[in-house]
């Protein structure tokens, strides 16, 4: 079976600007970017996690095709879906209060008209905390399948 490639232009074109938006975000997470207070509606190292899963999904996207870096692929896939998670578990289920809204726009060009509405906290929480449990169940499913065929793998005879 053949995947598509990325054109080479093309993913070494996202995997800069991933990797340079990374930089910032990382470097703003760790307090090296000062951001008025107001600004941050997020802890700083949810920000830092946020430069993490960018900065993982730029390397991956530039190793995309380099199979003598398959490993270090998949450790960077892992790298960036935890800090994914972590960013999603803890706006499902973190302390402290949220703010969501919901814009919805009807037409096209010119003639659109566009609606904002506030969602309530609870349904905000609800929606990320679906998405956190996928992402957790896309991160342990297939770390319990590697765990358990290593387990069979020892217990055999002779190995």
């Amino acid at each position: 079976m053949t995947t598509a490639s990325i054109p080479p232009t093309l993913r070494w074109l996202i995997a800069t600007v991933l990797t340079v938006l990374a930089g910032f975000v990382l470097a703003t997470g760790l307090g090296k970017i000062p951001l008025p207070p107001e600004k941050l509606h997020a802890p700083l190292w949810i920000v830092a996690a946020c430069g993490v899963s960018f900065g993982a999904l730029g390397l991956t996207v530039a190793l995309e095709g380099a199979e003598r870096f398959r490993r270090v692929r998949s450790a960077l896939g892992l790298v960036y879906l935890l800090s994914f998670a972590t960013v999603f578990n803890w706006i499902a289920f973190g302390p402290g209060e949220r703010h969501f809204s919901r814009h919805t726009t009807f037409g096209i060009g010119g003639d659109a008209m566009t609606m904002s509405t506030g969602k309530s906290e609870l349904t905000g929480r609800v929606v990320f905390g679906i998405i956190a449990v996928a992402i957790n169940l896309m991160i342990a499913v297939p770390l319990v399948r590697t765990i358990m065929a290593s387990r069979r793998r020892s217990s055999i005879p002779g190995r």
